[in-house]
Order: C-alpha cells, then sequence, then structure tokens
C-alpha cells in the first residue's frame, strides 16, 4: 500500500502533464487560426467590391429633427441629470433656500462683494501638496474666547453648516471649525462669517487626513 503522501504526488504530477499537453494543443490550434486569418486578409478586393460610403456632414442629416439639447445630457443607462428635469430641480432649489435663506448669504455678499466659488467637484487627497501638514493656527487671532469647546466640521464644503451651528442659540457659546480642501470655498466662508460678525467661527483649507493631528494638539 501506497503512502498517501506518496499518491497526493503522483496525482499531482498527472494534473501537470495533462494541463501542459492541452496548453500544447490549445497554442497550435491558436497559431494555425491566425496564420488562416492572414492569408485571407493579404488577398486584394477589387475596387468595385467596396461598399459605397455615405456622405457625411449636413447632407447625411437633412429631413430629420433637430436634437433636443436635454438629450445631451441623458446616459445610455437612462440617467438623466437634475438640471434637465426641471421640475426636480425646482423642488431642490426651493429645499436649499428653506434650509440656507435665513441665513441671509446673499444679502452679506451684496454688502461685503463676495463673489461666487468655481471649483472642482473633486480634489485628489493624495497629491503631494497635500501631504505636508499645516502650520498651527493662532488661536488667539482666530476666536475672540479659546477657553470655548471646539466644534469641528471635517469635509465642510461651501460652510453653510458652521454658519447655522456658530449662530444657533443652543451652540453659539462654542467655537466652531470648519476643514475644507478646496480653497475658494474656504475664502468666501470666511467672508461670509466675517460679515455676519461671527467671532467663534473659522474656516481652514487643509488637508485632514494630514492636519488634524496638529489642529487638535494646538487648541487650547
Amino acid at each position: 500500500r501506497r503512502p498517501h503522501g506518496m499518491l497526493l504526488w503522483r496525482r499531482a504530477v498527472r494534473a501537470t502533464l495533462r494541463s501542459s499537453v492541452l496548453l500544447r494543443a490549445y497554442s497550435q490550434a491558436a497559431i494555425i487560426t491566425m496564420s488562416s486569418s492572414a492569408a485571407e486578409s493579404s488577398q486584394q478586393v477589387p475596387p468595385s467590391a467596396a461598399p459605397a460610403q455615405e456622405p457625411a456632414g449636413p447632407a447625411a442629416s437633412e429631413g430629420q429633427p433637430a436634437a433636443d439639447p436635454s438629450q445631451k445630457r441623458k446616459r445610455s443607462d437612462g440617467y438623466t441629470s437634475t438640471r434637465s428635469d426641471k421640475a426636480k430641480a425646482y423642488k431642490i432649489d426651493q429645499a436649499f433656500r428653506e434650509v440656507f435663506g435665513p441665513l441671509g448669504l446673499e444679502e452679506v455678499a451684496n454688502k461685503e462683494k463676495i463673489g461666487k466659488t468655481k471649483t472642482r467637484n473633486h480634489v485628489n487627497p493624495l497629491a503631494s501638496k497635500f501631504q505636508t501638514p499645516i502650520s498651527p493656527p493662532s488661536w488667539a487671532e482666530i476666536y475672540k474666547d479659546v477657553s470655548r469647546p471646539l466644534w469641528i466640521d471635517i469635509g465642510c464644503a461651501q460652510g453653510r453648516f458652521g454658519i447655522q451651528m456658530a449662530g444657533h442659540p443652543k451652540w453659539k457659546s462654542h467655537n466652531h471649525l470648519g476643514l475644507e480642501i478646496r480653497a475658494p470655498h474656504v475664502e468666501r466662508a470666511n467672508a461670509w462669517a466675517k460679515g455676519k460678525g461671527l467671532d467663534n467661527l473659522h474656516y481652514i483649507a487643509c488637508n485632514a487626513n494630514t492636519s488634524l493631528k496638529v489642529i487638535l494638539s494646538t487648541y487650547p
């Protein structure tokens, strides 16, 4: 009676040899197929046998209705952007005004001449410029009272939520800090906070992954 290990080894050798034979057969078949395809493609086709190409340009689309611009926003899977659906866009804009309208940011922007921001929706946090931690903030220059507890909003985007929190009766006794990787949003949010007279709110442009430790360790 052969040992169990010897049987397993012999079976493994047989399976390997069988796989090698099959692989060699497949390779030979592939070579034969490629050779026959190359021989067929080398034969020249007479010019008269070539199919006539349809004319391109405006003449090919004569008699067809003009494309709807909203159809350009539709993807192949049937998805339609929010802006192309006027009813849905109106509901979103109305909800946005109900939530953030009471902040009066439009009035502040007009008074302080704060323009709109135009930034990319996504920023690569792994870029080399975002791998260096920021310098420790000068907290005494940022907040009027540094003895207050600090609330941090990581990824605060345009900063509207921080303005709500800093002015809310329940949370205005705290200091609020917004962290955002897109600097244009931070600049405008700080201008909003200054225009509204919020001395307990500030925003910093940074990568929270690399700078959060500095912020937490240096706050009084």
